[in-house]
């Protein structure tokens, strides 16, 4: 199983997801929307606009979600 991180900044990019089953949950001022799609499990940040946000995000998805990708 692998850990697919994204990162988006706006959550207008990620409502379409909300009518699926997943785990929000909060850290350092960001949300991570937590999904599992067939054998993976895909970590979606938002994280407002800028690269030192979304640098932030990743930074995290890689630390505490472990992203493979």
């Amino acid at each position: 199983m692998k850990t697919i991180g994204v990162v988006v900044a706006m959550s207008r990019e990620t409502g379409v997801l909300d009518n699926f089953p997943h785990e929000k949950e909060f850290a350092a001022g960001f949300s991570f929307n937590v999904f599992k799609a067939n054998e993976n499990k895909v970590v979606l940040a938002e994280c407002g606009i800028g690269e030192t946000s979304s640098a932030a995000a990743t930074a995290l998805l890689i630390d505490r979600y472990k992203a493979d990708e």
